[in-house]
């Protein structure tokens, strides 16, 4: 009996890692998906819910190509998807060619960008905050050094939820 792609993927979503950020593994999905048969992999990358969400650790264990890659390949993959969830921690020590593979790379989803966690040096912080972020909901900066300058002019701030208001 062969199961319906349709029917596949949304199997598929329900195996995907519980946490708001996921870390590209392949010991799990999506990409443990991608590893046991051509159909399985072909319906894993052709849905870009699975890829909604991803997380480049600050662990060290991405080396500048190799995440590098991996950003831009999971980037790709989520295509159309509306809501993405980042999380990613920048090495500071980034050559200023990769840093603006970067750029390239990720910016070009920030209108899709819905939560995003982020790590990065100033030059990267100041361009993301010069991009249009429509559907930005959260946006949490986390940094090892004081900011240098750092400012949100209202159209870039995220969008709020007045209904949550104590008042």
């Amino acid at each position: 009996m062969k199961v319906p792609v349709d029917l596949l993927a949304r199997i598929f979503l329900l195996c995907l890692p519980e946490a708001d950020f996921i870390v590209p593994s392949p010991l799990e999905a999506p990409l443990l998906l991608c590893r046991v048969c051509r159909i399985w992999k072909d319906t894993a990358i052709d849905t870009p819910r699975h890829w909604a969400s991803l997380s480049i650790p600050k662990n060290g264990a991405w080396r500048d190509k190799t995440w590098v890659s991996c950003l831009k390949k999971w980037l790709d993959r989520s295509r159309e998807v509306s809501s993405l969830l980042l999380e990613i921690f920048f090495p500071m020590h980034l050559h200023h060619s990769i840093d603006h593979y970067i750029i390239q790379s990720i910016f070009v989803t920030a209108a899709r960008w819905r939560h995003v966690r982020l790590n990065m040096s100033d030059h990267l912080l100041n361009f993301m905050v010069n991009t249009p972020l429509p559907d930005l909901h959260t946006l949490e900066i986390e940094r090892d050094t004081a900011l240098f300058y750092f400012s949100i002019g209202a159209e870039q701030a995220p969008s709020c939820n007045h209904d949550r208001s104590p008042f």
